[in-house]
């Protein structure tokens, strides 16, 4: 693996220098337009004016805005004949046809450009409207973030929190669609991180949309069984430098802080950013076990405190070349590291029947930290038909972690017992992406390409014992382990799209063949998976009247098995729990079915989603008492294929603007779930019916004043061993926005009645357990942003014609 990185590194840098060098060679067959803009009336300038620049087939180029004196420079463009528009809130758009830049004419000045006040536009600015919040497309839903204060200062678990399909629990675990296997993008690139840890590492700050992709066409790669999430970060796209800086603060040490910078030259676009945040969450826990062995039953009941400390810091960068209008280029990098940390006090009651009374304190610690590297690069060339291009894509990524887990037991002040588990597992992964569009019409195209993946990971583990007479750690052999994986993945797909008048149409289908070893020392075996498999989809859409529209489509994904579940060995986790994975696990296979219909209105937006999934090999973490504990206090957890699960159920997501102050967003999810299937001679089947709703209020309170009140409430949900119990909490923000909206101060507060409470219970042979996690609440936060030169929020107008003021996109 090291050395395939070493040869992709080489590329990277070789196509680095030849983008710099062709862009030295094409700077000399470029022109230039520029200008002044002003107000028609006054004669002032007027700053932040937009300039749009059109090719001839209406396609936008590039843009800048304004000065502080009004005036603007285009550069960078090549030979051509070129549209312009010049725009302003409030004003009308002024429009300059067929300026043709030549080796003769290569330069043109539009002199002084008096834009006219638009009194109807004006008046209306008072009125402040949200950027459309969902945008249904063929395959994904595209939901805007940028106005979602309550999330303001947190991560992209949070924001999450307020789209449609994903749901996230107290304890921040995301599921789509009530499922945990999806795969995690950002800006379409893999991750090589956990999903979970892939999320907490994005400001909120940083994100401007967010993509879900329930069913996947076969161009996205099959992973995940219930989608992909694709998190698109911020970028600008103007001449100049522009960029963002965000700081925030809240209770128990919370801190943090990102900047984004931009700077276009001509044809080149770099962009910088980073970031560090302290999320601190303490909470409070109570816990209860019943064991029988034999005829005796034994009760462990547990209550304390924790404190959950992460400390998060990223650094991206990027450059984004245009040759010329048929090649262009981008190369971009991405490292960070990780540190969390988890300290629990507890105190312990455990008795019986028989006279058993022991009582005793412990502290547990938990300890992860680490740290990844992502290079990323993409070429595109474009060919003389539109839309006709091929586009290759590569990726590397790498991540180490270390993990320590500790317990120690105290009573009366005289220490017991103490152990630690050790876990240090870094990971490799390199990707190759060949895309090919041939388009046969303006509606009508093919599409087919490579995807191949190389992955390899190790995981070595080790437990110790502190030896109360010596004072000092001493390995256990027993439970010492080091695994060795590696996995491969090729993947060829075809698609065609197409329209026929009102009905859309894409079809395609993915074939992937998958390769993979484990070895462990413990075992003299070698764990092999060699198998061939294919994924269809299909996806429909109808264009009714009156702004309506149907969508339905099907896809077959996988969830592929990994990490500690395939370990074929015991590991300590605390001190009365141990976990094993099952080397013999089989991935888990879906077929998902939807079924969508979307109706706008003059002042308000309803969709409807129909969906069913059913999962094949469904893996299931089930639990039981271990065998090297003869109290039967201690469970063993260990994943097993037992069956099939289905979910069947309808989303409802409406949003209305009946008041020019007050928007509302309700979103609703009803759906059955359902498992079947046996492990161990075993039955493990279950059903529930489960529900939940959001609902997202936003005020005006004053111009440039905004208030949120979002509420959430989920149902009980079924495990395949019992149940996680329902809950609600209410989250608020105010927002305002200052200087000409360069500063922008939004206070939340999170869980404001503190009933985000997570309840569960386990019940297998012989044991039951109940617990009970819950964060000190409310959470209160504030977040300070400024813009800074032509990094301004996009001002975009709704039906009203009201201003946009919440988005913080800035991309032209």
């Amino acid at each position: 693996m090291k050395i395939k990185q070493m040869k992709w590194l080489a590329m990277f840098l070789l196509l680095s220098l030849h983008g710099i060098m062709s862009a030295a060679v094409d700077d000399d067959k470029t022109g230039t337009i520029r200008g002044l803009v002003i107000d028609a009336n006054s004669g002032e300038p007027i700053e932040y004016a937009t300039i749009a620049v059109y090719d001839a087939q209406n396609n936008v180029v590039t843009g800048t805005v304004t000065d502080v004196k009004g005036v603007f420079k285009v550069s960078g463009l090549n030979w051509g004949v070129y549209h312009l528009q010049l725009s302003f809130m409030g004003y009308d758009a002024h429009r300059v046809e067929n300026l043709s830049v030549t080796n003769d004419k290569p330069s043109h000045n539009l002199g002084t450009v008096r834009l006219a006040a638009n009194t109807e536009k004006l008046n209306e600015v008072e009125v402040v409207a949200e950027r459309k919040q969902f945008e249904y497309k063929i395959d994904k839903k595209v939901v805007n973030v940028s106005g979602q204060a309550t999330a303001a200062s947190m991560t992209a678990i949070e924001v999450l929190e307020n789209v449609p399909s994903v749901k996230v629990d107290v304890e921040g675990n995301v599921s789509l669609r009530g499922s945990g296997g999806f795969t995690v993008l950002i800006d379409g690139k893999p991750s090589i991180l956990d999903a979970s840890d892939a999320l907490r590492q994005i400001p909120a700050s940083a994100i401007d949309n967010i993509e879900i992709i329930t069913n996947p066409s076969v161009k996205f790669e099959p992973d995940g069984t219930a989608g992909i999430i694709n998190v698109i970060t911020k970028k600008n796209k103007l001449l100049g430098v522009s960029g963002q800086a965000a700081v925030n603060a809240g209770m128990y040490g919370t801190y943090g802080g990102d900047a984004l910078l931009n700077y276009r030259h001509k044809k080149v676009n770099y962009i910088f950013g980073g970031d560090y945040n302290r999320r601190v969450f303490p909470g409070e826990n109570e816990n209860e076990r019943r064991s029988v062995v034999g005829d005796q039953t034994n009760y462990l009941i547990s209550k304390g405190e924790g404190e959950r400390d992460m400390r998060m810091w990223g650094l991206r960068g990027g450059v984004e070349v245009d040759f010329n209008p048929k090649n262009s280029m981008t190369l971009s990098a991405r490292m960070g590291g990780r540190d969390m940390i988890m300290e629990s006090p507890q105190s312990f009651h455990e008795f019986n029947d028989a006279g058993l009374d022991n009582r005793y304190s412990s502290l547990e610690n938990w300890h992860r930290q680490g740290q990844f590297y992502a290079l990323n690069g993409t070429y595109v060339r474009q060919f003389a038909q539109k839309g006709h291009q091929v586009s290759t894509q590569f990726n590397i990524s790498h991540r180490d972690a270390t993990e320590e887990s500790s317990n120690e037991k105290t009573s009366d002040g005289t220490l017991l017992e103490k152990r630690r588990n050790l876990e240090d597992g870094p990971g490799d992964r390199a990707e190759l992406k060949i895309d090919y569009t041939l388009p046969f019409s303006e509606t009508n195209k093919l599409e087919a390409g490579y995807q191949g993946r190389w992955e390899s990971e190790s995981d070595e583990t080790a437990l110790e014992n502190w030896d109360l007479l010596s004072g000092a750690w001493v390995p256990n052999a027993q439970y010492g382990n080091n695994t060795e994986g590696e996995q491969q993945i090729h993947g060829l797909y075809a698609m065609y799209a197409g329209m026929w008048r009102k009905f859309g149409y894409q079809a395609g289908l993915r074939g992937e063949t998958t390769r993979r070893t484990i070895s462990s020392n413990l075992s003299a075996q070698q764990f092999e998976l060699d198998r061939f498999d294919l994924y269809p989809t299909l996806h429909l859409s109808l264009q009714l009247p009156w702004e309506q529209q149907l969508m339905g489509g099907y896809s077959r994904r996988i969830q592929r098995t990994h990490g500690w579940m395939l370990e074929p060995f015991i590991t300590w986790v605390n001190a009365y729990y141990v976990r094993q994975g099952n080397a013999d696990l089989e991935p888990e296979f879906i077929d998902s079915y939807e079924l969508g219909y979307v109706k706008q209105f003059e002042n308000a937006f309803v969709s409807f989603e129909a969906y069913h999934r059913v999962t094949h090999n469904k893996v299931e973490n089930l639990q039981r008492q271990w065998e090297g504990d003869p109290s039967g206090n201690i469970l063993m957890g260990q994943p097993f294929n037992v069956g099939k699960d289905y979910s069947t159920g309808l989303e409802l997501s409406i949003n209305l603007r009946q008041l020019k102050w007050w928007e509302v967003n309700l979103m609703g999810n009803l759906y059955n779930y359902e498992v079947t299937g046996s492990a161990g001679g075993k039955d493990f089947s279950n059903q529930t019916f489960n529900w939940g709703a959001r609902l997202n209020n936003t005020f005006k309170v004053a111009r440039l004043h905004q208030l949120q009140f979002n509420g959430q409430f989920n149902s009980p949900t079924a495990t395949a061993q019992g149940e996680v119990h329902g809950y609600y909490s209410f989250d608020a923000a105010y927002r305002v926005d200052l200087f000409k909206r360069k500063l922008s101060a939004v206070v939340q507060a999170r869980d404001l009645f503190a009933t985000g409470k997570r309840i569960s219970t386990t019940e297998g042979e012989n044991f039951y357990t109940w617990s009970k996690w819950g964060m000190k609440a409310p959470l209160v936060s504030m977040t300070l942003t400024y813009r800074f030169n032509n990094y301004m929020p996009k001002r975009m107008t709704n039906r009203n014609g009201g201003e946009d003021i919440m988005n913080e996109g800035g991309e032209f």
